[in-house]
């Protein structure tokens, strides 16, 4: 396992770039924050708050791979994998 999917796994978000999916909306942008219960998104000029219970979060690693991650609480599901369309998060 990468570097950068260990770094996931500890809980590592903020400065991460990330795709959210959150009631059939999209955001990308950066990771800026977070709390138990939250990941917020510089998104422009603005900070969007996304909740971690209900979304799917995309992050692109530095080795080109990508890691969906549902409920960062727990990290519940995580798939690295090239072929992501069937999660819903392509925009």
């Amino acid at each position: 396992m990468s570097k950068a999917v260990n770094e996931l796994l500890r809980g590592e978000l903020v400065g991460r770039d990330v795709e959210a999916r959150y009631l059939g909306r999209l955001l990308r942008g950066l990771v800026v924050g977070e709390t138990r219960n939250m990941v917020a998104v510089a998104v422009g000029d603005c900070v969007k708050k996304v909740p971690k219970a209900q979304s799917l979060f995309r992050f692109r690693l530095e080795d080109g791979s990508e890691v969906v991650v549902c409920d960062p609480r727990r990290l519940c599901r995580l798939v690295v994998s090239p072929e992501l369309s069937h999660l819903g998060l392509d925009a």
